[in-house]
């Protein structure tokens, strides 16, 4: 998490919960070391997943993609894992849509064809929408005091896995949407970082007290 750097172009200065657009920190959600590393077989990995050209990790990484900007005590929070962000089941859906049609799965050994890069999976009005979980008291107070708008019947896919195709419990579509520019690679990248630590430290607890 930083301080917002004044050479930084982004969609729009504001916080993507609260709007505000002062007292801002930014937080990076795929940190630029995995571009930078000497090893460069995860970072072509990467590039050749995500239909970028050799290189082209970098510029994705320290774009505003891969950033979310918040206000100061919010980034806080969510730096501390406090609380996460996850697609949409609609934004999901779109995503498993995209990777299909841009060329990444069912391909042919044998296909040198490009993929389309994942920055061309965009809504319309370059804004994604994602669930605000809290995982403390701290989360969870402060969802009390936004005023985040409900999920549409899309965003929880009508109460249907999408991919167990099973009826859900009507307590996930009382979770709040929060719509932001970062890219769903990034905001799902941090959120499986932040679940692990979560498990590692209920993991240890445990065994202190088992």
């Amino acid at each position: 998490m930083s301080s917002i750097p004044r050479e930084y172009v982004y969609f729009q200065r504001k916080c993507a919960i609260t709007s505000n657009i002062d007292d801002l920190s930014v937080v990076r959600l795929i940190h630029i070391g995995v571009a930078r590393d000497d090893d460069q077989t995860e970072a072509c990995r990467m590039e050749w997943a995500w239909g970028l050209p050799r290189g082209g990790l970098y510029y994705y990484l320290t774009s505003p993609l891969n950033d979310i900007w918040l206000r100061t005590d919010i980034a806080q929070l969510y730096a501390r894992g406090e609380f996460i962000l996850a697609p949409t089941f609609k934004t999901y859906m779109d995503a498993m849509e995209f990777s299909t049609r841009a060329g990444f799965k069912n391909r042919e050994n044998n296909d040198i064809s490009l993929r389309r890069p994942l920055t061309a999976l965009c809504p319309p009005n370059g804004l994604y929408r994602y669930v605000y979980i809290p995982l403390t008291d701290a989360a969870r107070k402060l969802q009390g005091q936004l005023q985040l708008g409900p999920q549409s019947e899309e965003d929880w896919n009508r109460g249907i896995h999408p991919a167990t195709g099973r009826k859900m419990k009507n307590s996930i579509k009382q979770y709040r949407v929060v719509e932001a520019p970062a890219h769903p690679v990034s905001v799902c990248s941090d959120m499986i970082q932040t679940l692990n630590r979560v498990e590692e430290v209920l993991s240890s607890t445990s065994l202190r007290h088992g």
